[in-house]
């Protein structure tokens, strides 16, 4: 199992339609473009959601999800929200240390929209949130 980031961006995807259209328990499909990493994603992969800073009021960790499958022909992925979507939409994990680890899966490489995560950073990713949301 593997693990992506996928970033969106405010002005393509605007966090008031996220906090109304993705909800945990639902199945959605959503375009990618870029995938950065050296593999793609597939079914039961783990999937974080993060609002890039630039142009976004409330940037961060926004939610996670599992992955059921990648469309690479028509570029779209699709996936099972999961849990803390829930209070991760309303409360996005946003701060040093989380910056640090973006900078760092995105390695130098700010455009895209999903970035591929080496275990340490899964762990740390899973760590952050756990703490942020105590």
């Amino acid at each position: 199992m593997n693990t992506w980031l996928y970033q969106l961006s405010e002005r393509r995807w605007p966090r008031k339609k996220f906090l109304r259209d993705v909800r945990e328990g639902q199945n959605l499909e959503w375009y990618h473009r870029k995938i950065v990493g050296e593999c793609t994603p597939s079914r039961g992969d783990a999937l974080f959601f993060f609002y890039a800073p630039t142009g976004a009021k409330i940037p961060g960790i926004c939610g996670s999800a599992v992955i059921d499958g990648l469309d690479a022909q028509e570029e779209t992925i699709s996936f099972r929200v999961v849990r803390p979507t829930n209070r991760l939409r309303e409360d996005p994990w946003w701060d040093k240390s989380v910056k640090k680890l973006v900078n760092k899966i995105r390695g130098g490489c700010p455009r895209g929209t999903l970035f591929y995560m080496q275990n340490d950073q899964r762990d740390s990713m899973s760590i952050g949130i756990k703490a942020w949301l105590q």
